[in-house]
């Protein structure tokens, strides 16, 4: 059995908002996130080869940084030490609290940095996260949030319930399934009508599918069917109105240049893949997938023998 990671935590804090500069507020669950209630937190992993000294929670390990950012199988549990504890959720008076948002920056001696970052789902969507990096990011770069504040593109929180019993519906729902593997989720901010404004900070996703016959799937190709009447799905649903994640690279520069690697850790409980804008062009996505040992030797040489057909 392989040695557990040495890790040193350096420093640990909580960061909040200067006191008398924003007000108390609620903000009511919609059905966009009474849905994403019983999911598991988003973990998200950034790479960076360049060092840094100060963050909100620095620690210092031992793990290979050259091995975790090259592309080739890796053992998943490697990754988790890099991602901070979210918590869980608990019982207060009348309400339920539940942790939402935390980052961890891991020192990697002579070589570089990674910024881990998890959140619970109903904090907002992919788009959300992006542009809460875009803000950190940009103050990072100019050392001043002058520029930023003087774009005035705020997160705009503003809850309109014109559904109430939808959203009744859609928490008795939540307490009793989960969405199913068989959809997945989109951006639909700029497809509602009247559209969401894209600052819009918020879970707002909808489900794509696609519909085969069994005796269809079952068949020999039956697979590479199914994958493509669920790519086509997404081609005419996706649209340059989702751009701002095709730029996430770029979301990212803090000043030391784009992330050398991103990885989406989770996917190996949640059955998933992962998609992420190529470090190299906006035009490229990478991959990524979790099989067991046995599984992913088995994958690889179809996968490369799959490709070669269309290189």
């Amino acid at each position: 059995m392989a040695s557990l990671p040495i890790l040193n935590v350096l420093e640990k804090s909580q960061v909040s908002p200067p006191r008398a500069t924003v007000d108390t507020r609620l903000l009511p669950l919609t059905f966009f996130d009474i849905s994403w209630l019983p999911f598991s937190p988003v973990h998200n992993l950034f790479f960076y080869e360049f060092p840094i000294t100060k963050t909100h929670s620095v620690e210092k390990c031992t793990l290979d940084f050259n091995d975790l950012t090259r592309n080739h199988p890796r053992d998943c549990d490697k990754f988790y030490p890099l991602i901070p504890i979210l918590g869980h959720a608990s019982k207060v008076c009348d309400y339920v609290k539940i942790p939402i948002f935390s980052f961890q920056v891991t020192f990697f001696p002579d070589c570089g940095i990674s910024i881990g970052m998890i959140n619970h789902h109903c904090l907002g969507d992919a788009s959300n996260r992006f542009r809460f990096l875009m803000a950190w990011t940009s103050i990072a770069r100019s050392r001043t949030d002058e520029s930023f504040l003087a774009k005035g593109d705020f997160p705009l929180y503003d809850r309109v319930m014109k559904y109430p019993k939808l959203d009744e519906i859609y928490l008795n729902k939540a307490k009793l399934e989960t969405l199913s593997q068989e959809y997945k989720p989109k951006f639909i901010k700029t497809r509602l009508v009247p559209a969401v404004p894209s600052n819009y900070f918020d879970s707002c996703l909808a489900t794509c599918g696609a519909m085969a016959k069994t005796s269809v799937l079952v068949e020999k190709d039956g697979f590479v069917t199914a994958a493509k009447l669920l790519g086509d799905c997404l081609h005419k649903k996706l649209n340059d109105k989702d751009g701002i994640l095709k730029d996430a690279a770029a979301c990212t520069d803090f000043g030391w240049g784009k992330p050398k690697k991103h990885e989406a850790v989770g996917i190996d409980y949640e059955k998933g893949i992962s998609m992420s804008t190529s470090k190299e062009s906006n035009e490229d996505l990478e991959i990524g997938i979790c099989h067991s040992v046995a599984e992913m030797e088995a994958f690889i040489p179809i996968f490369n023998g799959g490709l070669e057909e269309f290189i």
